[in-house]
């Protein structure tokens, strides 16, 4: 073979890499119908007064009812008064939505808490938090029997009233001296607790087992993340349709770093 067609061959198989990262890294959003097999499972959160519902999509015609089917899919409603419409996330199964970002995650987290607090020991093996149960039994006894005080696991504390959720607690907020830190919009990466103040210690949070021990932090959308997207970006072109016709059948979104 010629150095040219070597050199061609070369090119084209790095060309159609860099191509197929490039289109796996995109969202692809499909406008789709509901039909008897397409259900709408629950909503996951909402914007705008309900203009913009992020939900949980099922398609039992895909293995059918009695196999079982309980993946759900990722799907964006957007609501035009009493019209709407629905964009489903192509090939985004596993996902988690934070208050900045909309990411894919490993399969092994599907199911699983994946942010939060850990409590690493030397050979990178996990231990229960500090104090946690402590911490719980304290919050229930600041309030009456009509409050319910639960842990969703990982230093996440979650205080309801009637059923309805009325107020989080964070572990890091109520041992720390730093007792203002929103958790909930730390920017994405890997934090430690060092002398009672908190450290961003990586800017990734997968190297967490290979830190040395510690407590650490990692923010929601987690451990495992493959691609996460800006919901600002998301939000910004679904919310710029001022009426259904405008809505295109496709929509791609470019993924963040």
């Amino acid at each position: 073979m010629s150095n040219l067609k070597i050199f061609s061959s070369v090119f084209f198989l790095i060309f159609l890499i860099l191509f197929l990262d490039g289109c796996q890294s995109q969202l692809t959003l499909k406008k789709i119908e509901l039909n008897k097999e397409l259900r709408i499972n629950d909503t996951v959160t909402q914007y705008h007064d309900s203009s913009l519902l992020v939900v949980n999509i099922r398609d039992f015609g895909k293995f059918g009812l009695m196999f079982g089917d309980f993946t759900p899919y990722c799907g964006f409603i957007r609501n035009f008064g009493s019209n709407s419409l629905i964009y489903e996330a192509n090939d985004f199964d596993s996902y988690r939505v934070s208050e900045k970002y909309f990411a894919e995650v490993s399969p092994e987290y599907r199911f699983k808490l994946n942010w939060g607090w850990y409590n690493i020991d030397e050979k990178g093996g996990l231990k229960p938090l500090p104090n946690e149960k402590k911490i719980l039994d304290s919050l229930e006894k600041h309030y009456s029997s009509d409050y319910f005080l639960t842990t969703i696991g990982n230093g996440l504390f979650l205080q309801y009233k009637k059923g309805k959720l009325i107020q989080k607690y964070n572990y890091g907020n109520l041992i720390m001296n730093e007792r203002d830190i929103n958790f909930d919009t730390l920017e994405y990466g890997l934090y430690k607790i060092v002398n009672n103040k908190l450290v961003n210690f990586s800017g990734d949070p997968d190297e967490i087992f290979q830190k040395g021990p510690g407590i650490f932090y990692v923010p929601s959308p987690g451990l495992g993340v493959i691609r996460k997207y800006k919901l600002a970006d998301i939000d910004r072109i679904l919310m710029s349709y001022n009426k259904l016709s405008d809505c295109p059948s496709e929509i791609q979104i470019e993924s963040v770093k």
